[in-house]
């Protein structure tokens, strides 16, 4: 009757102590999403702050191990050097968990060691960057993810007009066209 009167007595202050750990966590996990959103809206240079999400729960814990699982960032509709973005998704794996990092707003400098990204964006937008580019080519995006090209070049002193269809891929800040099948005025282009 004793033990279990001490065993009562030591569990009330352990689940309090579990129930504050936890809800610590959340608040703070929420407040250093809504930091890095700031910071991360302020580096990429949007108008409306992007969505955040931590993986990371309880945060308290991994920020005293060093390490955040994974961060996640979302943002749409925005502008990057004239071309429009129409959707953003980033994804870091193995963040650096530097509290100061976490809630600060004005700085989004995170140390990560592995990532991805992946951006959507419209026909109709890149051909809007092609042409302030001053890039003379019309693309068209097909249903099977790949992109048709035309262009009309001088060679020899005639226009002639290539068509191509192939990859069209956006790495760093360089969006690249790989042709698998081209032609010249409508017939199969010498090799």
């Amino acid at each position: 009757d004793e033990l279990m009167f001490i065993l009562r007595r030591l569990l009330i202050p352990i689940v309090f102590l579990v129930a504050l750990f936890l809800g610590a966590s959340v608040v703070l996990e929420s407040f250093a999403e809504s930091q890095l959103a700031s910071g991360a809206g302020r580096a990429l240079g949007l108008q409306a702050r992007p969505n955040i999400e931590i993986d990371a729960f309880p945060i308290i814990y991994r920020v005293i191990q060093g390490r955040i699982p994974g961060v996640r960032i979302e943002a749409r509709d925005f502008v990057i050097e004239h071309l429009e973005i129409a959707e953003l998704a980033i994804v870091m794996r193995g963040v650096q968990a530097d509290l100061d990092v976490l809630i600060r707003s004005d700085r989004f400098d995170l140390k990560v060691e592995d990532g991805d990204a992946t951006a959507r964006i419209t026909e109709d937008a890149l051909n809007a960057f092609l042409v302030f580019e001053k890039v003379d080519v019309r693309v068209t995006f097909l249903p099977d993810g790949t992109a048709f090209v035309r262009a009309d070049r001088v060679v020899a002193g005639r226009t002639r007009r290539f068509e191509a269809r192939g990859r069209l891929t956006l790495g760093g800040r360089k969006v690249t066209f790989r042709p698998s099948n081209v032609t010249v005025d409508g017939r199969a282009s010498p090799s």
